[in-house]
């Protein structure tokens, strides 16, 4: 039985407006989320401040950073566990791997990013392929590829 003054829901699109960070070194910060943000990801940059810094996709999705504490990030406190962006196939997902592998090697002196995991098949959803890796505070990030017939 439905209930006629009840008023209609009307759900949000719910896709990503912005995501915005806080890290503990604007400066090697900066400099992996331009990595990320621009070769990875193919945002734009469009503003960097002494307080943030932010990056556009299609003027419809933005990643912003901001300065924060010090105390380095735990994925297991209440709060962000990590973060996944979608790729269009799996070979995207290696091509990713190889990049950041190569730029986190190629900066390990600075500490800027971590491989945690190649890419590899998870049981999350069937045909879900996933790679994983740190930001410089150790915030977990996933490029995943989930095809469309894992959702049927």
């Amino acid at each position: 039985m439905t209930n006629d003054c009840q008023p209609k829901v009307s759900f949000l699109s719910g896709s990503l407006n912005h995501l915005s960070l806080s890290v503990s070194d604007m400066k090697k910060s900066l400099k992996f989320y331009r990595f990320f943000c621009q070769e990875i990801l193919g945002y734009e940059e469009v503003s960097v401040e002494e307080n943030h810094a932010m990056w556009f996709k299609n003027g419809a999705e933005a990643l912003c950073i901001q300065p924060g504490t010090k105390v380095p990030h735990n994925k297991f406190n209440p709060g962000l566990h990590h973060v996944g962006f979608n790729a269009d196939s799996r070979e995207q997902v290696d091509g990713v791997y190889k990049k950041v592998q190569a730029y986190c090697e190629a900066n390990k002196d600075e500490e800027l990013c971590q491989v945690l995991d190649a890419p590899a098949d998870y049981d999350y959803l069937p045909k879900y392929y996933a790679v994983f890796f740190t930001d410089p505070d150790g915030m977990k990030l996933e490029i995943v590829h989930t095809p469309q017939e894992s959702f049927e």
